[in-house]
């Protein structure tokens, strides 16, 4: 499995990094690129520093990461760059030329420009690629992951295959999946969704839920996740329509800042 994570040096986003790499411990085949964007157009008139230090440390840092890495994790083979360009489409040219099976970002990062966020570039990314990405919140310690939570709509998806995505992430079989809506009408008994996903979840125990929005989608999701024991959240992603129709008109930046769960993205 190819792994791209971008790397801002933030707490978050190195969190990001272990989680993966400890739920991928015991795999076989598993190649790490750790990449660092450096945009450093105007920086020195901002604060005064020299870019080329900058870089320098940058570089350091990212190849100390990258050993630590190695050394917990020896059969991961692991490579990391640090390049000056705008992380946005730097991220976003590479991997629509040279893509990888998962994308793993913290869903907040630190930067003196806001731009250069990791929160900002993931949010740019999803919209921009069609490879599943994984996005792990601060401070979340990996749980290992028992039970999964994949919302839907009524709408038909356009690549029933697009769940593939998650099955490569689950390799433990024994994995439960809770197919999940969000909605306000929580006494209707339609549940419509697209049913050929299931066709490729049938290795795992599945069961659904209608799941009643309370204060906001990310809150309701939050709260049954911890009461239901659930490690993973999944959403299928419509590009170019941000969101509007997952779980009835729920927000990408809303549900991205605030769930305190693992996210995967998956591009439809």
């Amino acid at each position: 499995m190819k792994i791209l994570c971008p790397i801002d040096f933030s707490r978050c986003s190195i969190n990001a990094v272990n989680w993966i790499a400890e739920h991928l411990k015991d795999q076989n085949d598993i190649d790490v690129h750790l990449i660092h964007c450096l945009e450093l157009k105007g920086f020195k008139s901002l604060n005064g520093a020299d870019p080329e230090m900058i870089k320098e440390v940058a570089k350091r840092k990212i190849k100390d990461l990258a050993k630590q890495l190695h050394s917990k994790y020896p059969s991961f083979r692991v490579e990391s760059s640090v390049y000056e360009a705008n992380p946005k489409a730097f991220l976003v040219n590479k991997l629509n030329y040279h893509p990888v099976d998962l994308v793993v970002m913290g869903s907040v990062g630190l930067s003196q420009f806001k731009e250069m966020t990791i929160g900002s570039v993931s949010n740019y990314v999803i919209d921009n690629i069609d490879i599943p990405t994984l996005l792990i919140p601060d401070n979340y310690a990996y749980q290992g992951i028992r039970k999964t939570l994949i919302g839907v709509d009524k709408l038909e998806v356009k690549h029933p295959s697009v769940v593939d995505g998650l099955n490569q992430l689950l390799y433990d079989k024994s994995s439960e999946i809770i197919i999940t809506q969000v909605d306000d009408d929580i006494y209707s008994d339609q549940f419509e969704y697209d049913y050929r996903i299931d066709d490729y979840l049938r290795e795992y125990k599945l069961e659904v839920a209608k799941i009643k929005k309370e204060v906001s989608i990310s809150n309701t999701l939050n709260k049954y996740a911890a009461l239901n024991d659930v490690q993973l959240i999944c959403y299928l992603h419509r590009k170019r329509s941000w969101f509007k129709n997952i779980f009835h008109f729920s927000s990408l930046r809303e549900s991205l800042y605030d769930l305190e769960f693992p996210l995967l993205v998956l591009s439809d």
